[in-house]
């Protein structure tokens, strides 16, 4: 895939939108999340919302604290009970964001404002949505598409096939 006018770039691939409860306080354990922590054994705090859900238990609280999270979160349990939820919630007054996303950098200028940057399918770990066509009976658009998109300054840029497509819109004007 090949793209236009970029210089920064964030590549997303699907978003996860946590729900932070206020319920559950009286935890049995908190798990602290920093974006200065570490994701080892011991740490006062984890580095990754993730790392955190794979130790907590029914009944625990994941405590956020401000920052942003470029994590796909896929919790191994949930709680057992009303009572014993497993709860994520941002530290009291922080902004945490959570994003399904993440930023790339050392794209090289190919000619005018046509820029490209070539990443190992391994950058991408168990899903690489480069690789994944848009596909469906809803699905109209004259492709083909994939599900990863990227964008610049938060506008969602337009895929090309090949390369001299683009290269090629960008001499017609």
């Amino acid at each position: 895939m090949h793209y236009r006018k970029s210089k920064t770039i964030t590549i997303t691939s699907c978003i996860f939108l946590g729900t932070l409860s206020l319920t559950g306080l009286n935890a049995q354990h908190t798990h602290h999340v920093a974006v200065s922590g570490e994701d080892s054994y011991g740490a006062k705090a984890y580095r990754s919302i993730s790392a955190a859900a794979q130790k907590a238990l029914p009944g625990d609280t994941i405590m956020v604290h401000e920052g942003v999270y470029r994590e796909w979160i896929n919790p191994p349990r949930g709680g057992s009970s009303e009572d014993m939820r497993i709860v994520y919630m941002a530290a009291s007054g922080e902004t945490v964001v959570i994003k399904g996303s993440e930023q790339v950098r050392g794209w090289k200028k190919v000619e005018q404002d046509t820029w490209e940057l070539k990443l190992p399918n391994t950058f991408f770990g168990n899903f690489n949505p480069y690789s994944d066509l848009l596909q469906g009976n809803w699905y109209s658009a004259k492709g083909p598409y994939h599900t990863g998109a990227v964008y610049l300054n938060g506008h969602w840029l337009k895929e090309a096939a090949r390369k001299d497509l683009v290269l090629k819109s960008e001499s017609e004007g």
